[in-house]
């Protein structure tokens, strides 16, 4: 069998290969016979004329090589869930402490926002009440319920000027927290 022959036999025969790996099996076989001198109507070496043992080894060594390319695509697919794993571990180890003190913040807030409406609408009934009772005492004269209206008069003032009191201390203590937990932040963010 001369090269010019073995070449077309071989292209024949690895018609079901990818044209990349027949292209890659025929140069190998070209630049072998060119390193021996040998031209296109030249006889091959004998070790070179089972076609069909040359086609049935490049089809095994095509198999090789396919899986250990799938095998390096699935290792870099394994290194890339292990990297994602170990960056979400990282992430929640960072966001806990930068998010517990936002998330006790956004309670406090909510439940700030909750109440001092409550406790300005109680404010404003025992405010008003405080005017009314004025002036009915105003309009009524004292000799008929003068020690009774002038307490209650000054019970209502007295809750008034509590419901006050407990929004201003409310909103104080609320701010203390709030300051109080991202100084800590910081300091812990500082070291």
């Amino acid at each position: 069998m001369n090269r010019l022959s073995f070449n077309i036999a071989l292209e024949n025969r690895l018609k079901d290969v990818y044209e990349e790996d027949k292209r890659d099996a025929i140069e190998y076989y070209n630049e072998l016979f060119d390193d021996m001198g040998l031209g296109d109507n030249d006889e091959i070496p004998l070790e070179y004329q089972n076609i069909d043992k040359i086609v049935k080894d490049i089809k095994a060594d095509m198999k090789i090589n396919r899986v250990i390319e799938k095998s390096k695509k699935d290792n870099n697919s394994i290194w890339k869930n292990i990297l994602i794993i170990l960056g979400a571990i990282f992430a929640v180890m960072f966001a806990i402490p930068v998010a517990i003190p936002l998330i006790f913040a956004f309670l406090i807030l909510v439940l700030v926002i909750i109440f001092i409406p409550i406790i300005i609408f109680l404010s404003i009934i025992f405010s008003a009440g405080v005017s009314i009772f004025a002036i009915i005492a105003s309009t009524i004269r004292f000799s008929v319920f003068p020690l009774g209206i002038l307490g209650l008069f000054f019970i209502l003032l007295g809750l008034s000027i509590l419901t006050f009191k407990f929004a201003k201390f409310i909103v104080i203590k609320t701010k203390d927290i709030v300051v109080r937990k991202l100084d800590e932040r910081k300091y812990r963010n500082e070291r």
